[in-house]
């Protein structure tokens, strides 16, 4: 992902309902970021740290199921690893959480067009 700093030297043109735009600038307001095109790119940020997230513990799940299912990994070193994983479902819950907000409050604007 682009950093904070990193000279934005790319466009992107798409278009939108005036309602997604809508949706875009409230959570921009609610959200205190000054510019659209700014609250764009941390809505894509989010979406992609979410997404990145997912696919991580989905292969880490992948891998551990395996190594329960042969008998190869000990149930002290498999309480470790929930342990460590917990923390990461907080943080996750909590992106997924604003994600699903954001998804509802684009539905109902849709469902008002």
């Amino acid at each position: 992902m682009a950093d904070e700093k990193e000279k934005k030297t790319e466009r992107v043109h798409l278009l939108m309902s005036p309602k997604e735009v809508e949706a875009i600038d409230d959570f921009g307001f609610k959200s205190r970021i000054r510019t659209r095109g700014a609250t764009i790119r941390v809505l894509v940020s989010m979406g992609l740290s979410s997404f990145e997230t997912i696919h991580a513990l989905a292969e880490a799940s992948k891998a551990l199921n395996e190594y329960v299912d042969t008998g190869k990994i000990q149930q002290e070193t498999l309480e470790k690893f929930a342990t460590a994983i917990a923390g990461t479902a907080d943080v996750l819950e909590k992106s997924s959480n604003r994600l699903t907000k954001l998804h509802s409050e684009l539905e109902a604007s849709k469902k008002l067009g």
